[in-house]
């Protein structure tokens, strides 16, 4: 079996949420096609001009996938949709319900991890998509799920998000803060506090001591050496008056 027999009998997209848009769907499987060549068919024969160009396509199929999935009205929201109930009970009964969810976390997890060859202000743009239209939902099931892998990707989803301008993502996280209670922590307010430097006052009180001591131990200083120079003459008066 030859490569493109593989790629036409064997590869499968699976579509967590449908895509309404046949030229990201087109995106979608240049993107899978372009990958499998650079990685597999062409790893030992491309040259490093080669491997450029592959990766140069690559990414800008990779910047309009993402551009639909934080543009597209619904695609985001029914993604999220799918863990705005609290019947976790009910999933487990539902094998089928709850494959879909899982699907749907390594889905974000895998665009999430593309997002990181995308330029700055393409991540932060697509981190508050993520956040505003749902992510928290996704974060909360995690947290109830018994696969430990569901819960690696969401960790990995979370750190990539803190790690990159967490300060931005919090100014769209405010809006939406009522909707958690006080166990739910915005995953975009999780970010180091900074010591508060000493005040410019204590500062200027502390340098006002340090000259006082210092003046006193001059003074003092001082004042020994006036006393010698005075013991010294008076003992050169008593031989010359001898």
């Amino acid at each position: 079996m030859n490569w493109r027999d593989f790629l036409n009998e064997k590869v499968k997209i699976k579509e967590v949420i449908k895509v309404n848009d046949s030229a990201i769907e087109e995106e979608i499987r240049k993107c899978f096609v372009l990958q499998f060549l650079k990685d597999v068919v062409l790893a030992r024969l491309l040259d490093d001009s080669g491997l450029n160009c592959i990766s140069t396509m690559i990414q800008n199929k990779e910047s309009r996938i993402l551009d639909f999935m934080q543009n597209d009205e619904y695609f985001l929201k029914e993604l999220f949709a799918l863990y705005g109930d609290d019947d976790y009970n009910d999933d487990e009964k539902n094998s089928e319900k709850c494959q879909k969810k899982i699907d749907g976390i390594k889905l974000i997890n895998q665009f999430v991890l593309i997002s990181k060859t995308q330029q700055p202000f393409q991540r932060t743009e697509f981190y508050k998509a993520l956040i505003t239209k749902g992510l928290m939902s996704m974060i909360k099931f995690s947290t109830r799920e018994k696969e430990i892998e569901s819960r690696i990707l969401v960790t990995e989803v979370i750190v990539t998000i803190i790690e990159h301008e967490p300060g931005d993502a919090a100014t769209d996280n405010n809006d939406d803060k009522d909707k958690y209670n006080d166990t739910d922590v915005p995953i975009a307010n999780l970010k180091p506090t900074t010591p508060t430097p000493p005040s410019s006052t204590s500062d200027n009180k502390g340098k006002r001591a340090l000259e006082t001591e210092e003046k006193a131990d001059s003074d003092a200083h001082g004042g020994m050496t006036g006393l010698h120079d005075g013991i010294g003459n008076s003992d050169k008066k008593k031989k010359m008056s001898t």
